[in-house]
């Protein structure tokens, strides 16, 4: 609408900037015939142009608002917070399926190598790896290869576009009663279990294992100054084509964990995972989210207090990109089958007069969300989303 009396006329026209994509994003614009030709690509090379920070793009960054759509309607509790340091390469997505499922995508992508584009490969793989998986026709069937799939049908569309640098991946998934996990590079997902163990879903991929070390020689390459091409500390994960004959490969693995066994999970990029290992940083989860002070930012907390060991090691903070998620023990999980037409309206923001019961209550982004969960035999269960009381903000700050 800031646009528009720019332009003269009364068009659609928005200039959109993806601040985690770092790319300029200009939707169709129909000048009809208020402009001439000339006049409407001179328009548009302006709407191009223009500079992110000034007032003509007031609308938040694309990935963040997808994301905030997806936590909104996520049948499982979803904190997630970005703080890019001075690379500004971590990436990460929040994915719901469509057609009410009920299946969940978490992703992290840590990029790397790509000069003044170094977010491209992961700013393209945050975007493209949930519709790759969600349009596969081995999902979800075969979720294993559905997510192995899609990664590397990622990488190799991240070739024929020619993107610059590479990604690290890891991927969790909700479907059928399991978490899937899908790993590449060396970002990590973490588990904590109902009995209190924690339970690593992934494995890091990297130049000081002797399997790596071993796959790397039996394909006829080595590593200079123990990196792959003497700068890379992994060994798997999206892009660095340039690397391939030095050794890196897009060869993702998957494992899986029934989630009825799982508390909580913590999805994070190495700006984390090298100053908090995981069992303490699940410590830190669980006894945040015992606290009404901190509960509702759990993922910002994380994102903090790495940062602040950073810097109190006097080095320069890394990307630090991280999502928690809760999941409710079976007698309390939501059943997809919960995702009624009646909640997809009152997620759309229509006001509805329902009858409701309040047996259950459980909180997500900022929000209660209160469900009447009848036998078998009644009529679908109701499901209301209200405002919960908190002084805390609904989504994590200081998101870049």
């Amino acid at each position: 609408a800031l646009l528009r009396p720019a332009l003269g006329v009364g068009s659609a026209a928005a200039a959109q900037y993806d601040a985690q994509g770092a790319e300029m994003q200009v939707e169709d614009v129909d000048f009809g015939n208020a402009l001439s030709p000339c006049a409407r690509v001179s328009t548009r090379r302006a709407l191009i142009e223009m500079s992110p920070k000034t007032p003509q793009t007031p609308q938040q960054p694309l990935w963040l608002t997808r994301c905030e759509n997806a936590q909104a309607r996520c049948p499982f509790r979803t904190q997630f917070c970005l703080r890019q340091g001075s690379k500004g390469e971590d990436r990460l997505t929040v994915s719901m399926r469509p057609g009410g499922s009920g299946d969940v995508i978490w992703a992290v992508f840590d990029g790397h190598c790509g000069g003044q584009r170094s977010g491209s490969v992961a700013g393209f793989a945050a975007q493209s790896v949930p519709d790759l998986v969600w349009n596969s026709a081995l999902w979800p069937s075969n979720p294993t290869e559905a997510i192995r799939q899609a990664l590397q049908d990622c990488h190799e569309q991240a070739r024929r576009d020619r993107l610059e640098g590479g990604s690290t991946a890891v991927v969790l998934a909700s479907t059928g009663g399991k978490l899937w996990c899908g790993f590449a590079g060396d970002s990590r997902a973490v588990a904590r279990l109902h009995d209190g163990t924690v339970r690593p879903l992934s494995s890091e991929h990297l130049c000081t294992l002797e399997d790596e070390i071993l796959r790397i020689k039996a394909a006829g390459a080595d590593l200079e100054w123990g990196k792959v091409g003497g700068v890379l500390p992994m060994t798997r994960g999206i892009g660095n084509f340039g690397l391939e004959r030095e050794g890196f490969a897009c060869l993702p693995e998957v494992r899986s964990v029934l989630r009825s066994e799982v508390d909580f999970v913590v999805v994070g990029s190495d700006g984390l995972w090298d100053v908090i290992g995981s069992q303490e940083c699940c410590e830190i989860v669980r006894t945040s989210s015992a606290s009404d002070k901190v509960a509702n930012r759990i993922a910002e907390t994380l994102a903090e207090e790495a940062s602040r060991r950073w810097t109190n090691e006097h080095r320069t903070p890394d990307d630090i990109a991280v999502i928690v998620v809760f999941f409710a023990s079976d007698m309390d999980a939501p059943s997809p089958m919960c995702r009624t037409p009646q909640l997809e309206r009152i997620v759309a923001g229509e006001a509805l007069e329902l009858p409701i019961t309040v047996p259950f209550a459980w909180r997500f982004g900022g929000m209660a969300q209160l469900a009447n969960f009848g036998l078998s035999d009644r009529p679908p269960p109701v499901v209301r989303e209200l405002p919960f009381s908190s002084d805390a903000e609904d989504l994590p700050g200081d998101m870049n």
